[in-house]
């Protein structure tokens, strides 16, 4: 009587299947890891890169208002640019606007006033406001120190802004009628545990010229 026939794989050829096995498990894990980390990133740069462009197109909404000739009513009184008031707060860009859209600049309260932008950076002491730029719709004065209509958040998704930079034509003063103004946001402006620009917090900069058809520089 003939013995049953068994089939069998030796120890050496296990040994070579689990390693295959592991190769094609690694390499499917990479992949997987690569798609997923870029996926991230470019989410990520997206949504920055949209919240610079809201920002800059509100901007241009509000700035495109403004009216009056430097030459005549003197520096700073159409476009005037802070560079610092302490406290966090940085730049201010203040802007004397057509409000009642009639083509010619008035000082009678109620006419046309002063509207402001200005950006808070990451030491600024009140955590809802930091890395935004606020915009105020109406200045209680010159200064722009207050706010008549309360300051409002430019953003779609808060603490993103990482900076604001404006800037006229000439050396801070206006030569021509437009306003360049030049935003960089942040996914984690704090930049911990990873530093703007690096992929796991992508960083975009966005610059934009807005005229101004009722200033003249002449």
């Amino acid at each position: 009587m003939s013995l049953p026939h068994n089939k069998s794989v030796t120890l050496l050829e296990l040994l070579i299947a689990i390693s295959l096995l592991g190769i094609l498990v690694l390499a499917f894990t990479s992949i997987d890891l690569f798609s997923r980390y870029h996926v991230l990133t470019a989410d990520r740069r997206a949504q920055v890169q949209n919240e610079a462009s809201y920002a800059l197109e509100h901007m241009s909404k509000n700035i495109v208002r403004a009216i009056g000739n430097e030459m005549v009513y003197g520096n700073n009184t159409v476009v005037d640019i802070i560079e610092s008031t302490g406290g966090g707060e940085r730049e201010r860009i203040k802007i004397y606007i057509d409000a009642n859209g009639n083509g010619l600049r008035e000082t009678v309260a109620g006419t046309d006033y002063w509207i402001a932008y200005r950006y808070n950076d990451n030491s600024y002491p009140t955590q809802t406001k930091r890395n935004q730029i606020e915009f105020c719709s109406r200045c209680s004065n010159k200064s722009c120190n207050s706010c008549t209509t309360g300051w409002e958040r430019v953003s779609i998704k808060a603490n993103q802004v990482s900076g604001l930079v404006p800037y006229k034509p000439g050396d801070n003063t206006l030569t021509d009628n437009y306003l360049g103004v030049e935003i960089s946001t942040c996914w984690d402006p704090d930049g911990v545990p990873y530093v703007c620009g690096s992929p796991d917090n992508p960083t975009v900069n966005m610059r934009v010229r807005i005229k101004m058809p009722s200033v003249s520089t002449n």
